[in-house]
């Protein structure tokens, strides 16, 4: 099954630069959010220092999403100095390093204090054996500043210690996260290992129900992000990206599932993800991988229709793994059926 004259579109490319901004060194986990009249994203990104936190870009008020005009947001009075949301945590924090935010608004829960707009993100820090650790965190937005907790909301367990990848939406009175959890990150010469967990919890914070399993390690899929629409929910999911070029790594790209609800068990789901973007056979910016999608249909009357998929291109590693590429895919309505075993978007061909 292929998708029909859907050539993504580089939005920020780490080996051309970020100029004006010069302390940037590379860019990603791109989550795109409309408040405010007008399109924002929220991004992870290494700075100078070899620190890595979240920062944004927006475009002009009133652009719609197929403009290209994305604007990082910059310090007051310096345009080559990116403006991180928080400080940067201390070094040895379980959080030194912020990255793959998710942004969600919705009701603190009974004992908070009414709507709250949230960024969820992964926190990781270094362990002694020279793996990162990885746990989930969560910035408020309190007026025009965010503000980071001091402690994580959720932790991994069990064989699989480390959480990250969060995508958070609130819906029917509940938070909804979906997370991958892992032993490990993969490495270079390693296989990855993952599962895409969902949980739901009423104030977001604590709560957490126990994870149920929606894509094992059979899948191994490092990101489903899902979103609510008039006919249901969809959900769009990508595999960890082959950063080092591993020999057997999983096929790279972006897959679209629907279902009639925002849900963790996998019988909800379409049966067959459609493919949406393959990136084994895709340009060399994001033929490494593509992760970290984000999901949103346009506001205006031209493109309400056109799913947006935006996503990290990982290039071939020639030398450095770590050439990034924040990117722009554009998909048609898909057609929600009764049989979500046959959801397919407009203008597939199987």
């Amino acid at each position: 099954m292929t998708i029909e004259n859907r050539e993504p579109v580089q939005i920020f490319d780490t080996e051309a630069g970020f100029a004006p901004v010069k302390n940037l060194i590379a860019i990603g986990d791109p989550n795109v959010q409309n408040f405010g009249g007008r399109w924002w994203m929220f991004v992870g990104a290494a700075h100078a220092g070899e620190k890595v936190n979240i920062f944004s870009a927006s475009l002009p008020p009133g652009a719609p999403l197929s403009s290209d005009e994305w604007t990082i947001t910059t310090v007051h009075g310096d345009p080559t100095e990116a403006a991180p949301l928080v400080e940067h945590p201390e070094e040895g924090r379980w959080d030194e390093w912020l990255h793959t935010p998710s942004y969600a608004n919705g009701h603190a829960g009974d004992g908070g204090t009414g709507p709250c707009e949230r960024i969820y993100y992964t926190g990781s820090q270094a362990a002694p054996d020279g793996e990162r650790l990885f746990s989930i965190g969560v910035l408020e937005r309190n007026g025009e500043v965010w503000r980071r907790r001091e402690e994580p909301v959720l932790r991994g367990s069990g064989e699989r210690t480390n959480v990250l990848e969060p995508k958070v939406i609130w819906s029917q009175g509940k938070w909804r996260m979906w997370v991958m959890a892992t032993a490990k990150e993969a490495g270079p010469d390693d296989l990855p290992d993952y599962q895409i967990h969902y949980l739901e919890s009423d104030d977001g914070i604590g709560g957490w129900s126990d994870p149920q399993i929606l894509f094992d390690e059979d899948d191994n899929f490092f990101d489903a992000v899902a979103i609510e629409t008039g006919g249901g929910s969809e959900m769009v999911v990508a595999r960890a990206p082959n950063m080092f070029g591993t020999p057997g790594f999983p096929s790279q790209g972006l897959w679209w599932l629907c279902s009639l609800e925002p849900s963790g068990d996998r019988a909800c789901w379409s049966a067959r993800p459609v493919p949406l973007l393959d990136a084994d056979h895709g340009a060399r910016w994001y033929a490494s991988g593509t992760y970290g999608p984000s999901i949103t249909y346009g506001d205006t009357p031209a493109d309400r229709d056109t799913l947006y998929v935006f996503f990290t291109g990982a290039a071939v590693p020639d030398p450095d793994p770590y050439v990034l590429s924040i990117a722009r895919l554009t998909v048609h309505r898909p057609e929600l059926t009764g049989d979500r075993g046959n959801h397919q978007p407009r203008g597939a061909a199987g």
